[in-house]
């Protein structure tokens, strides 16, 4: 049986093409009750879009819980930080051998990650088949 990565949210969209649930994700000090005064605290809202075939069981405002499996997180996170940072480091290395200059080294290497997010853009339709996120109402 495959483990699952889970999240509360709150159903922002409903629509026939699915429903768009907003994340509030918190660091693990955010619980904490010097957060206030601590810089390093840290709350971000992340909104998912959810394909479901049955939309108009959900409303706006719906708590809700979002599930993907851990293997398509893991891959996610390979496609979203892995491969760029691999990107980065090779493309700064080739270029410093090169052109023995960090700054341009460092420039070129930023500007490497060009080719690489428009790939991903193009590829946005086969990754959304790809990553399937399943929601359950909070009960």
């Amino acid at each position: 049986m495959s483990s699952t990565i889970s999240h509360e949210g709150i159903v922002t969209r409903v629509a026939p093409e699915g429903i768009q649930v907003t994340i509030i994700s918190q660091s693990a000090c955010s619980a904490c009750h010097a957060k206030g005064v601590c810089s390093i605290s840290e709350m971000t809202e992340k909104i998912i879009d959810v394909s479901v075939p049955d939309f108009q069981e959900y409303h706006q405002g719906q708590r809700v819980v979002v599930e993907i499996k851990e293997s398509e997180g893991s891959t996610a996170v390979l496609w979203g930080y892995v491969i760029p940072f691999i990107v980065l480091v090779v493309a700064f290395s080739l270029l410093y051998f090169l052109t023995h200059n960090e700054l341009y080294a460092g420039l070129g290497s930023i500007l490497s990650l060009i080719p690489y997010y428009l790939v991903l853009f193009i590829l946005r339709n086969w990754m959304h088949k790809k990553f399937s996120f399943k929601v359950h109402p909070l009960e």
